[in-house]
């Protein structure tokens, strides 16, 4: 019983952790859709990942500005915008 609930919590917080990485990609991708979603992002479904990051800071720059880029998401969490954001964010 043990081992069922241990493979079920592991199967549970990969299927949750490959959602909040597709979520990253699609935010990053389509800033266009944002309002769509921006209020259904709630801070306690973010992890401290890359990808948790990414949909924070999206959504920080959509509610001040309206409008973000990988490029302006990129320079906000320091990275390298050709390779540790895009690049790592795409498919």
């Amino acid at each position: 019983m043990g081992d069922f609930q241990q493979s079920a919590q592991q199967k549970l917080y990969t299927h949750l952790q490959t959602a909040l990485e597709m979520l990253a990609k699609r935010v990053l991708g389509e800033p266009y859709n944002m309002h769509t979603v921006d209020a259904a992002i709630l801070p306690a479904m973010l992890n401290d990942g890359l990808s948790g990051k990414i949909i924070a800071e999206c959504q920080r720059q959509f509610r001040a500005q309206r409008q973000y880029t990988p490029a302006t998401i990129a320079a906000a969490l320091r990275a390298n915008p050709s390779v540790e954001v895009v690049e790592r964010m795409k498919g």
